[in-house]
């Protein structure tokens, strides 16, 4: 999703992306955890091998502890192909980039618009 990341920086938002951020020799918890706990939100890419993922699950359950501690929407699930939805978000409207990338990013611009 580094096309993702790329376009929303681009549109001004800061954006913590692994390839970014991470370094040789770097602790992948260590460097996560600081990463979600210094974000504003969480985008939760929601893809067949992305909910089979053990790395995602352990993003997805820090971002749940972050959302309860916040007592806010912290948590933003994206949801790029046709796959299962985690139980703990399945109350939660996803970003759809199933069928228009263009329409899913306005979207999903426009939800981090309305929490300025």
């Amino acid at each position: 999703m580094r096309k993702l990341a790329v376009d929303l920086k681009s549109s001004g938002l800061s954006v913590w992306f692994d390839d970014w951020e991470l370094l040789p020799g770097d602790s992948l918890s260590d460097k996560i955890e600081d990463g979600i706990s210094e974000s504003s939100w969480l985008l939760i890419i929601l893809s067949k091998n992305s909910v089979k993922s053990q790395w995602v699950r352990r993003e997805l359950n820090a971002g749940l502890a972050e959302e309860m501690k916040r007592k806010d929407a912290f948590i933003v699930p994206v949801r790029i192909d046709f796959c299962k939805i985690p139980m703990f978000l399945k109350d939660k409207l996803y970003g759809d980039f199933r069928t228009s990338y263009k329409e899913g990013l306005a979207k999903l611009l426009r939800r981090f618009d309305t929490a300025l």
